[in-house]
């Protein structure tokens, strides 16, 4: 598991500085984060080209370190092509500089084809054999109601040790909670066909989502789907800044739902623990742009028909912050926002 530098929660500033090239000693950072795909891979491939432009296709193709911030699949109507697209440049792409975190549609598309990882007390191989898997996550009343009350759950072919978040991913009449059929159309199924979509998503692709790490951490950067939940806890898990982190690390799938990729308010500002570290928390998910003190949000589509895919670049060798969408705009951000005096 990567060790992410905040993981034993410093609680003294390492960095004063208000500019975002605050890395004495070390190399320029050229840093981009794009937004939520969800299968809209015509603009993805139209933000990649524009980046090209902003940045020069050098510095895009070789010196700038790429974060995707998750939510690849669902509502747009071309998962199957933006897996495509994001597997070629994972292999084509130097790898130290090309990452992928895992969104809350990917986590719950990986579960409901039985790719997430085992839950902790069952990681002993045998146990998993004969154990319960993830039914555990199915009782929680306080957070979802039972089936047929309000929501339709997968019930067909392999649900009896399914975690909940892939059982309301492929549940449904025409369409479920997570907007997942247009990503089985994709692949040339229906909503709910388990085996007809294990059968028809290619390996690379079942691969790519088994093996997305659930936050990636760049100096002093921390980049994870929603957020981190500050101070008391509040969040279904009941987890403080700490154990998330280390939650995160662990890709722990015990949880019936996980703020740090899941949340909503709970998630919107960086905690004061990490602000106090001067670590910059970017995220996507919440459908909008939010720039404010060490915390960034860049989701502009949401998997929307007609609204743009957007990225932030940080370019600490210019000391410059701006966002960046599939048309060509671009929007300056004072870095005083984001690291404020």
């Amino acid at each position: 598991a990567q060790t992410h530098k905040y993981a034993t929660m410093a609680t003294t500033n390492t960095t004063t500085s208000s500019s975002i090239s605050n890395t004495a000693g070390q190399e320029p950072l050229l840093l981009v984060c794009v937004g939520d795909i969800h299968g809209q891979t015509e603009r993805l491939e139209r933000l990649w080209e524009r980046l090209g432009e902003h940045l020069g296709t050098d510095r895009r193709d070789k010196t700038a370190t790429l974060v995707f911030l998750g939510d690849f699949v669902d509502r747009g109507p071309d998962s199957k092509g933006t897996l495509e697209w994001l597997t070629q440049l994972q292999d084509t792409r130097d790898p130290s500089k090309t990452h992928f975190i895992m969104g809350n549609h990917d986590f719950s598309c990986a579960a409901f084809l039985g790719l997430l990882p085992a839950p902790p007390a069952a990681r002993d191989a045998d146990a998993e054999a004969e154990g319960p898997g993830f039914r555990s996550t199915w009782d929680r009343q306080d957070i979802y109601v039972r089936p047929g009350e309000r929501e339709e759950w997968y019930t067909g072919q392999g649900y009896e040790r399914m975690h909940l978040q892939g059982r309301r991913w492929g549940g449904g009449v025409n369409d479920s909670m997570y907007s997942a059929a247009s990503t089985f159309t994709s692949y040339g199924t229906k909503l709910g066909d388990r085996a007809g979509l294990l059968k028809s998503m290619p390996e690379r692709h079942k691969r790519f989502l088994r093996d997305l790490p659930w936050a990636h951490e760049e100096r002093g950067f921390l980049m994870v789907h929603a957020g981190l939940e500050g101070g008391s806890p509040i969040s279904h898990g009941g987890l403080d800044v700490r154990e998330q982190l280390q939650a995160l690390r662990d890709r722990r799938t015990d949880l019936p739902r996980f703020e740090p990729l899941s949340g909503r308010d709970g998630v919107w500002n960086t905690p004061p623990e990490l602000a106090q570290a001067d670590v910059v928390v970017v995220s996507g998910h919440h459908f909008g742009t939010h720039v404010a003190s060490h915390r960034v949000i860049v989701d502009t589509s949401g998997g929307r028909s007609g609204l743009p895919l957007s990225c932030v670049v940080f370019d600490t060798a210019a000391n410059t912050v701006c966002l960046l969408d599939d048309s060509g705009n671009t929007t300056p951000v004072d870095p005083l926002r984001v690291y404020p005096s």
